[in-house]
This record gives structure tokens, sequence and C-alpha cells, in this order.
């Protein structure tokens, strides 16, 4: 729960999503107690209590919301449903469809041994996660939306999935029984790719996987969809290959099923939301600094991996990038940090604070801060 403070005012924020998914990350190891504490901006304090505790095995996961609920999906696959009016977590029978993590763990087994075997079991057992989760609220029907690392055993490879499950518009999220077959699957990204045995033998890290809705009366989401390592290096170029899902910011239908790609030569992206104007933002990972805010547009290519405003891990400069710190020939963040700040989701502040108001909140993983973004609407991108 947070409160802004601002000479004898005092307000309630309720509703913006990442900042509750910042605090609520933060506190995923904390004992229990409220432990209310002061974070300082350049206009006002915001005051935050931490008002769940969750232990999740592995990083990722997301928040959806109602009015009345906010709904929890951790990377590992636990789902908890929160009453905003009380802060308390309320009962539900909600399961996650499978992402099929022992298949992989079991495939693991019969193409490597030893070290390999070791650390191919632990990029699984880390990186095969739950990456998002959004209520889709409709006149008859609402959905459940899920974004997530998916193993096919039938394939014997890994591929990224977004699933739906239907309720009646309408009915609380608490009061839902969905079981692990009652998810349909909406969207499947292609090419099902196997273990690697050059590099990292699975980089479900840079999955990416947000979802945000896009148009609520067409049954439209964005998926911001990472390159999982596929970057050009010793494997393929995915961000750049129009052929393939990967490395792209996805428009999907959910209801006709049909995606089609809005923009190009992404990393990782971490973040995305649409603002009241419709415009679709994205931020994502560089490698070493160059992490990037993004404007999507139909047809632009951000260049990645071909250039970035970083470098590669261990101070080297990155291979293929022909002009170092520089973003030639493609289309230009909006903006860039360099040195990095790992930055997590991303969200625009309406009606919270008019001093905030329409400025897009950016969160990060590295100092657990939050970044304000003010947008000149006569600014040309």
């Amino acid at each position: 729960m947070l409160q802004f403070f601002e000479n004898t005012s005092r307000h309630l924020l309720i509703s913006v999503r990442p900042l509750l998914w910042l605090l609520l990350s933060s506190a995923l190891q904390a004992k229990a107690g409220p432990e209310p504490g002061i974070m300082t901006s350049n206009m006002f304090d915001l005051q935050y209590e931490k008002i769940l505790r969750v232990k999740p095995e592995r990083l990722g996961g997301g928040l959806g919301q109602t009015k009345d609920e906010l709904v929890i999906v951790t990377g590992d696959g636990q789902f908890a449903v929160l009453a905003l009016n009380s802060g308390e977590l309320t009962d539900h029978n909600v399961a996650l469809p499978r992402n099929n993590i022992e298949g992989a763990l079991t495939l693991a087994e019969q193409e490597f041994s030893g070290a390999q075997l070791e650390r191919a079991q632990k990029k699984v057992s880390t990186h095969l996660r739950y990456n998002d989760v959004l209520v889709f609220e409709g006149k008859e029907k609402s959905h459940l939306v899920l974004s997530y690392s998916h193993y096919d055993p039938d394939r014997l490879c890994f591929t990224h999935r977004v699933s739906m499950a239907a309720f009646p518009a309408g009915q609380s999220i608490d009061s839902l029984s969905i079981a692990e077959e009652g998810w349909e699957k909406i969207y499947e990204a292609e090419p099902c790719f196997g273990f690697r045995h050059k590099r990292m033998p699975f980089a479900g890290h840079q999955s990416g996987g947000r979802i945000d809705i896009l148009d609520a009366e067409n049954g439209d989401i964005v998926l911001a969809l990472g390159d999982y390592e596929f970057d050009g290096l010793h494997v393929p170029d995915y961000p750049q290959d129009r052929s393939v899902d990967y490395g792209k910011v996805l428009r999907i239908n959910l209801f006709s099923r049909e995606s089609q790609i809005i923009s190009i030569g992404h990393r990782n992206p971490q973040g995305i939301t649409v603002d009241g104007d419709g415009r679709v933002w994205s931020v994502e990972h560089g490698p070493q600094g160059g992490d990037e805010l993004n404007l999507s547009i139909a047809g632009k290519n951000f260049g990645w991996p071909r250039v970035i405003l970083g470098i590669q891990y261990g101070n080297k400069p990155w291979p293929l990038n022909r002009s170092q710190g520089r973003h030639e020939n493609y289309d230009y963040p909006v903006y860039a940090w360099v040195p990095s700040i790992a930055t997590s989701n991303i969200d625009q502040s309406k009606g919270f604070h008019p001093f905030w108001e329409g400025d897009l909140l950016v969160f990060t993983l590295q100092t657990k801060s939050i970044h304000r973004l003010r947008i000149h609407e006569e600014s040309d991108f």
C-alpha cells in the first residue's frame, strides 16, 4: 500500500500495477509483519507498506488487476489473489497450465553429462518461468491471460506461450475454479528450439514476456517477447529475422488467435505498457549498458543485435556493432541508460497525483527504484 504526502494532503494508491509489484518483489524474502517506509521523490514523498509476502523458487511473475482484486503470479507458478480493500489474501481454486519443467529436466539428462548437465538443469530450474498475467474484462465473459516459457514434450523443444481461461464477467477471481486443463492456448512462438550446446543451454531469463491490453473492444493484447539469447553470436540472429517471433513486440488477438509483428530488433523487454493515447511503450535490457525505452510503431526496427549503445559483458566491444557506442542505421530508442539500470516493468501514471499525471514510470531491478519520464508531445519519435 502506498500513500503520498504533499503538505497536509494525504492520498492512497491502489492501482499502479508495477509500483505494487516493485514493493511485492522487494518483500519476497522478508519476514512477516508490516514494514512501513518512505520513498523520496523530487516532488513529494511516498509512504509505503509491504502487505504481502511470497517466497517463489525462481524470479519472474507479474500482476493483474480488477477494481477489487490483485492477481499475483510468481515465476514458479504460484497463484494468489489479494483483496484490495483489506490487503488480505483470499482463498481460490485456480491452477496454472503446466510449463512441463519436469520434461525439460529429463531431456537435459539425455543431452548433457557432468558439469554441462548441472548447468543445463540449473538454467531450466531458474529460467523456465511464468512471466506475466492480466485480467481481460469483457461485457459477457472475462479472461485471465498468462504469458510463460513452455517446454513441448512432443517436439522436445522450448517455446513461449500465451494462454487464457474464460469466466463470467463480473465474477470475482477468488470464486473461480480453473484446472490446469482449463486454459486455452491462444499463441505459441515459433520456432520451437532445443537445448544449445554452445553458450547458455537455455536462456529463459531473456524471455521478456510482458503483456498488456491494446484494444479491449477488439480483443487485442501486446506481447514483448525477448530473444532467448539468440543474438547472432554462434547462434541464429532471431531479432532481425521476420520469419521468427523472438526479439519482437507483437499484437495478438485473443479471439481470432492471429498475431502480427509490430516492431523488431528487441533483446530482453522486461516491461510493456499501452498509454492513454494507445501508444505502445517498452523497456528492455541492453547487455552491459544500453537499456532502452522504445516506442513500438508498426515497421520499426530497433537494431538489436546489430547495434546497441552498450557493450559486451566483460568490458568488451559488442562484436556485431560496426560503430561502438553508436546506434546507426536503425530506429533509435526514445531514451537509453548507460550504464544500465536493469529495467523492470513500465506503466503510465493515471489519476495518482497531478504532478505525475501522464508520466511514464520505469522500475528497476538493480536499485529497486522508480524513474519518472515525462514525454514532450512535440517530440518527433
